[in-house]
């Protein structure tokens, strides 16, 4: 009983967390400053000293925002990377861990290639579904700690299938009328 009971325990203070990443996404009407206020969020809560969220754009991810910072350049090398490991977690439309577990059987090139250039102890990019589809994808880096566990990749799974509705449409409804 206690193990099903501390098991129902981490099920609940997940659906917790990931409704208060939703009530976060919601409190502005515009794209940018939710996708910000959500990336600082979940860096605080998931122990991260950077979190990205990019959205999807003709096949590939152009980064959107990152944690704990009002503007940045996309030319940089730290957001090429970042686009890298958001690309590859897109192509291969599943959540990538690096260091990859044991049981991993999926490449994360562009993660270990971020991962040695910012040294990064761990990263996880997670899909943001929509209708079934990824439409972006949030990339979580720790520059000391631990290593992501499957707790915390469930959370972040679960906060992606969350998000991605509420961001892409933020996103589209502040696309002119002629894109939408």
């Amino acid at each position: 009983r206690q193990r099903q009971l501390q098991a129902y325990e981490v099920r609940l203070e997940r659906a917790g967390t990931a409704a208060d990443l939703v009530a976060t996404a919601v409190q502005d009407r515009r794209f940018a400053p939710s996708a910000l206020a959500v990336a600082n969020e979940l860096a605080a809560r998931m122990d991260c000293d950077r979190v990205s969220i990019g959205v999807e754009r003709e096949g590939s991810i152009e980064v959107k925002a990152i944690s704990h910072t009002a503007s940045f350049d996309p030319k940089t090398n730290l957001v090429r990377l970042i686009c890298e490991a958001m690309d590859e977690a897109l192509d291969l439309d599943a959540a990538v861990v690096y260091p990859p577990r044991p049981d991993d059987e999926l490449g994360a090139i562009a993660h270990a290639e971020l991962a040695r250039e910012f040294k990064d102890v761990a990263i996880l990019s997670v899909p943001l579904m929509q209708d079934g589809h990824a439409c972006g994808v949030v990339t979580l880096e720790r520059a000391q700690g631990e290593p992501f566990d499957a707790a915390a990749v469930e959370l972040c799974k679960t906060a992606g299938m969350l998000l991605g509705p509420i961001l892409a449409l933020k996103e589209e409804n502040e696309r002119g009328e002629w894109r939408r």
